[in-house]
């Protein structure tokens, strides 16, 4: 039961996740313009990405932004950081999803450890979301563009514990196959 009920939290996060990515999704997209967002925003690009999203043999562009306005908690930038996607259509990108503060700040705090490391990366058509926390472990989500969208088909977690000698051994591991419905 206790193992049903984790499954189900976890996918509950998993789908929260991606339904905040996909919420800002625009529905008439920008062709070609070099600004993921135009010329009159607060957005700068923080981090681009480039890959074959949907395959066609071109790569397609993913861009994190975040906000020129700085909300700033004692000295820390703690604005959050979005999201733009855009397929190559020739030479010009067409925007298909943005979110504009689905991620966390790279300043967010840590607690009694630092902070989770956002990393983004586009292989074999698909992309891969993931948070590395150092020696806790990590989080990937992987997506897929399929039917006109991004589609959550994977989620893989790692944690580490400490021994009583204070090293850090691998304590768990979670890969869900939402194609297949399978969890290792």
């Amino acid at each position: 039961m206790r193992l049903k009920f984790a499954f189900f939290a976890l996918f509950v996060i998993c789908i929260t996740l991606f339904a905040s990515c996909n919420q800002g999704k625009s529905e008439s997209p920008s062709s070609g313009d070099p600004s993921p967002l135009g010329q009159d925003n607060p957005f700068y690009t923080f981090e681009e990405f480039f890959g074959d999203l949907n395959g066609d043999g071109k790569e397609d562009r993913v861009t994190v932004i975040k906000n020129t306005v700085i909300d700033y908690q004692g000295e820390s930038d703690m604005t959050r950081r979005g999201i733009v996607i855009a397929f190559n259509n020739n030479g010009n990108y067409e925007q298909v999803l943005i979110n504009q503060n689905c991620f966390s700040s790279e300043n967010e705090h840590g607690g009694t450890y630092f902070a989770p490391e956002l990393s983004i990366k586009i292989e074999r058509g698909n992309l891969y979301i993931a948070y590395d926390h150092g020696k806790y472990g990590s989080h990937r989500y992987t997506f897929r563009h399929r039917n006109g969208d991004f589609e959550l088909i994977g989620y893989d977690k790692t944690e580490f514990r400490s021994s009583e000698e204070m090293d850090w051994i691998l304590a768990t591991i979670t890969s869900i196959n939402f194609n297949t419905k399978k969890n290792k």
